[in-house]
């Protein structure tokens, strides 16, 4: 019969805690992509490509949240929902349905849009 003590209590309690903070604090950014981080909720840093280790619970990556419209071969348009900390740092095409509109002369004019973005990310000079 196994006896736990005091001491197995603690090292196993120690062992969970290390292992949740390891699990928070280990980030791995792919490369096309750049994280920001926050730091008691203000922006703090901004990571490259790779691994790296956060100061966790204090410093949390900044979540993004984007969309874009694509337009499918046999002309239907799809719309992908982003969501995450990595920000892609080529550039992106935006490319809505066209719509009509009428103008006060009674005119129908078609206007279709493409928008090309790219996200520049300036880092602070501290």
């Amino acid at each position: 019969m196994f006896i736990v003590t005091g001491f197995a209590l603690v090292c196993f309690a120690s062992f969970l805690i290390a292992a949740v903070w390891l699990y928070r604090s280990v980030v791995v950014i792919s490369a096309p992509n750049n994280a920001l981080t926050q730091w008691l909720g203000q922006p703090y840093r901004l990571l490259r490509p790779g691994m790296h280790l956060l100061r966790w619970p204090l410093e949390q990556l900044h979540i993004h949240r984007w969309n874009r419209t694509d337009e499918m071969a046999d002309g239907r348009y799809v719309r992908h929902l982003y969501s995450g900390y990595n920000v892609p740092t080529s550039e992106m095409k935006f490319d809505p349905p066209p719509y009509r509109v009428v103008t006060k002369d009674k005119l129908q004019v078609t206007i279709n849009i493409v928008v090309y973005v790219a996200w520049l990310i300036q880092e602070s000079a501290n």
